[in-house]
């Protein structure tokens, strides 16, 4: 609790500053700072809790204690103190943010008892106040002897000249490094999750969606390199420091911000911070309606691309134009993508209907005809072939509307694959790529399509840039694994996989493939041991493993139940099991009903190593010739 019974004679001190909390009076060496009454009462509350984390409502109910304030006004205060408190060894002012959380005051706060600090001589005008704008053009504290700068602290200590010299140096050498660190250019930026201040958690998805989207029209606006939605959901909630998160996501600044959605007004509070000094570049609120929501999320991604680097000169979309949208088809848009992220098939499916009600409402949403496309690619991988045509056909629709619009070029090559129209495909993911280079429905899939492809050395070297790219993604790890797994290169592959586990301890696909790594490598008693447990226990997968330890009895118990009511996706499994139990005529058999469904796992049988022996028989030639695949590289 803040300690609000302090007298007239109680001072805190930190570094050259003193903070009289009787008079309200801020002071550095004996010059007073002015500063506007609440800009005072937000440092006084972060000094008295210092070392302590204090939430933002904590802040807001302390300074503002008789009034409702949005949050971009403290966000504003802090900006303006850390500009106040900032030198050239404490950048970020003695504020530290803990993201989606608070802030915190360094513990370097004393308490001191002492007569109060006299103002300095009077000067012919009071100074004016300190808003946000002084401190931003504010040149700085007073250096090294510029007239008025008090003495550090409270005492001066008697310091021979040789090594006051020495240390001047130092200090010289030291402040050149940081300010060159401070004037580093940002070519790298991830969008922390948006914090939904609507007070209603099924809201949710609409914070989500409106940070999803500025990280796709922040990268198409920009020469940055913008991390993919994967990794930054990972700190959804989280409270880590800005610096941590910078380093884990390997960017030099991070946007983080919230959402207030009250009716048909929207309201975006943003702040652009430097990752690795957590000093706050710059804050601010946009306004705007459901209907404007694409030129909502535009003029923020400009905003924020503008004021990082006048090096880096945003550009304005070259592709359809801002147009008005009626609201309940941004709804049904933004909660079809928040339910096509989740991993469940119930969540699938509702995203499905959910797009599907956004483009009858609008059908000339490029952004919504894009995402149902890829909703129906999902469905479709699964082994409902009929939804293989209508992926295209929407998926070409987004691109008629918007031809700049990577993710409908990315829907377009996904579509395309599930298509097996190959040429169509690579067209396609290479227009996405270049008008988005971290698209992560474009990067996602590319370096799997190029190793169905046979073009091992490019897909490794695709997927693997992609993953170190966003390194807490546990599915790009996947996907890498994946492709390394039809490279022969199981040692990387086991260790990605391993990566995906910690990162996502509940991960479906991680196991699965990991399974295949240990079966590969002779370690089968392993891959039952992954595989035994719910949710593949009993599964045709499951089945497949046990075919391979050799436990023959084991795999049929499982296959012939399965057999009576097969999924599509059985069907490669079940093949599996056949083949891997020496049964080749029932084994071509049910692979080739799968190559008929054209379920997804079949596009990578000439080139998955569980089908080396077979290469050579006339049945399996057969039936990767229906591939149609292109000629096998390297």
């Amino acid at each position: 609790m803040a300690d609000n019974s302090l007298n007239e004679h109680h001072l805190f001190a930190f570094g050259d500053f003193r903070l009289d909390a009787g008079q309200r009076l801020l002071f550095r060496g004996t010059e007073v700072v002015p500063l506007e009454p609440k800009v005072f009462e937000t440092l006084l509350a972060l000094v008295e809790a210092s070392g302590r984390a204090l939430t933002k409502d904590e802040l807001l109910s302390r300074v503002w204690p008789d009034a409702f304030v949005e949050e971009g006004s403290l966000t504003r205060n802090v900006s303006t103190l850390r500009k106040v408190l900032a030198s050239d060894d404490n950048p970020q002012g003695y504020i530290e943010t803990l993201s989606r959380r608070g802030y915190r005051f360094r513990p370097v706060v004393e308490r001191v008892s002492a007569t109060p600090i006299p103002p300095a001589a009077p000067e012919p005008a009071p100074a004016p106040a300190v808003t946000e704008a002084d401190a931003r053009s504010r040149p700085g504290p007073p250096g090294p002897g510029e007239p008025g700068l008090g003495a550090p602290r409270f005492r001066w200590f008697a310091i021979a000249a040789g090594t006051m010299a020495a240390l001047l140096i130092v200090a010289v050498a030291g402040a050149w490094w940081r300010a060159g660190d401070e004037a580093a250019p940002i070519t790298s930026i991830a969008v922390l999750p948006l914090q939904n201040l609507s007070g209603d958690p099924s809201q949710e998805f609409f914070s989500d969606g409106m940070t999803e989207a500025l990280i796709s029209r922040l990268a198409q606006v920009s020469d940055l390199r913008v991390t993919s939605r994967t990794s930054v959901m990972r700190f959804k909630g989280a409270s880590a420091p800005v610096p941590d998160i910078g380093r884990q996501l390997g960017v030099d600044a991070v946007v983080e911000g919230s959402v207030q959605r009250d009716g048909g007004r929207v309201r975006v509070t943003v702040q652009l911070i430097r990752a690795a000094t957590d000093s706050h570049l710059w804050a601010k609120e946009f306004d705007g309606t459901m209907q404007d929501v694409l030129d909502l999320q535009r003029r923020i991604a400009l905003a924020i691309a503008g004021d990082i680097s006048s090096k880096i000169a945003p550009v304005e979309p070259t592709g359809a134009p801002q147009r008005r949208l009626a609201a309940e088809a941004v709804d049904a848009y933004l909660l079809g993508r928040y339910l096509f992220w989740k991993t469940d098939v119930e969540s699938k499916q509702r995203a499905l209907v959910e797009l599907r009600k956004a483009v009858a409402l609008e059908p000339a949403y490029a952004d919504a005809q894009a995402a149902l496309a890829m909703a129906l690619v999902g469905q479709a991988s699964l082994g409902f072939t009929d939804l293989t045509g209508e992926a295209l056909q929407v998926a070409r629709k987004a691109v008629a509307l918007d031809d700049h619009l990577a993710e409908a070029h990315a829907a377009l090559a996904a579509a395309s694959f599930e298509a097996w129209e190959w040429e169509d495909t690579q067209r396609a993911f290479e227009r996405a790529l270049a008008l988005y280079p971290n698209s992560e429905d474009a990067c996602a899939s590319y370096g799997l399509a190029l190793s169905a492809f046979g073009r091992h050395d490019e897909a490794v070297a695709w997927a693997g840039r992609f993953a170190a790219r966003n390194p807490v993604s546990a599915a790009l790890h996947i996907n890498y694994a994946i492709v390394l797994i039809n490279a022969r290169r199981y040692a990387d592959a086991e260790r990605h996989l391993k990566l995906a586990l910690e990162l996502e301890p509940q991960s479906y696909g991680a196991p699965m493939a990991l399974a295949q790594v240990y079966g590969l490598t002779g370690r089968q008693e392993q891959a039952l041991a992954l595989l035994s447990a719910p949710p593949y226990a009993g599964s045709s997968v499951h089945a497949s493993m046990y075919a391979a330890a050799g436990r023959r009895d084991e795999a049929l118990a499982i296959v012939k139940r399965i057999e009576r009511n097969p999924a599509p996706v059985d069907l490669y499994a079940i093949a599996n099991v056949y083949l891997l139990l020496g049964d080749t005529d029932r084994g071509f058999d049910w692979m080739g009903r799968a190559v008929s469904k054209r379920v997804g796992y079949v596009r990578w049988m000439n080139v998955h190593p569980a089908f080396d022996r077979w290469r050579g028989d006339p049945r399996f030639a057969a039936l990767v010739q229906q591939l149609r695949l292109p000629a096998t590289g390297s």
